[in-house]
């Protein structure tokens, strides 16, 4: 899914374990609950994005824009 428009998508509580989803836009997407460990967020475009309780343990987010993202209670944990 690399370079996806998952522009406002409603993705709360998806397994996206391992994606590839480096220079996707996520902007405004409901990530609430979802597991993205390991996954590859490398300038990705996460403005605004809802990651409540998000789980990004040893995710990579190089270059990612996280401007006005919701991050309460996301688990970081290892991630880059």
């Amino acid at each position: 899914m690399q370079f996806a428009n998952l522009t406002r998508s409603r993705l709360e509580h998806a397994d996206l374990s391992g994606a590839n989803l480096a220079h996707a836009t996520l902007a405004g997407t409901h990530l609430s609950g979802a597991t993205l460990t390991g996954a590859g967020l490398q300038y990705a475009y996460l403005t605004e994005a809802d990651l409540f309780r998000t789980d990004l343990t040893a995710a990579n987010l190089q270059g990612a824009v996280l401007t006005n993202a919701c991050l309460t209670e996301a688990n970081f944990e290892t991630a880059d």
